[in-house]
Parts: C-alpha cells; sequence; structure tokens
C-alpha cells in the first residue's frame, strides 16, 4: 500500500471490510479469541476511530498550519509515539 490513498480506494477498502463480515452474527463479531485480543467488531470500531482522528488532524493542518504544531505534539504524547524531524 502506498502512502497516499485516494477517496475511491478508501471507500473500497471499507466495502470490502463490511462485505467480508456482513454475514457473521452479533455473537461472532463480539467474540474476542483470547482475554488478550480484541473481537472483530472492536478492530473495526478501532480503524473507524483511527481514520477519523487523523482525518480530523490532517483537515486541521491543512488549513492552518499553526494548528498541526499545536495538533501533532499533543498526540505524539498521547501515543508515546516519537517523530523524528518536522513533518
Amino acid at each position: 500500500m502506498t502512502a497516499k490513498m485516494n477517496s475511491q480506494e478508501k471507500q473500497r477498502i471499507r466495502e470490502e471490510v463490511w462485505k467480508t463480515v456482513e454475514g457473521l452474527s452479533d455473537e461472532q463479531l463480539n467474540r474476542r479469541p483470547d482475554d488478550n485480543r480484541w473481537s472483530l467488531i472492536q478492530v473495526i470500531e478501532h480503524l473507524r476511530l483511527m481514520e477519523q482522528t487523523i482525518t480530523g488532524g490532517m483537515a486541521r493542518a491543512l488549513a492552518d498550519p499553526e494548528d498541526r504544531n499545536k495538533w501533532i505534539p499533543k498526540r505524539k504524547r498521547c501515543l508515546g509515539l516519537r517523530i523524528a524531524g518536522p513533518l
């Protein structure tokens, strides 16, 4: 996968994920393989929230370059990530 992904490709991936799980029961979607692993529905919700967070941050950074400087450091601290060099 490339770093650049257009909206059609993202939509295709979303549709593929939904087609993969659409026939599963609530029990199957919510079953965790073990106590240390997420259920399918937890993984899907995580992907949705991450896409929403990333998209929102990118939109703010594009609209206001100063906002990028406020948003990214907060996320780095929150996630415990270290990003080398300027973005």
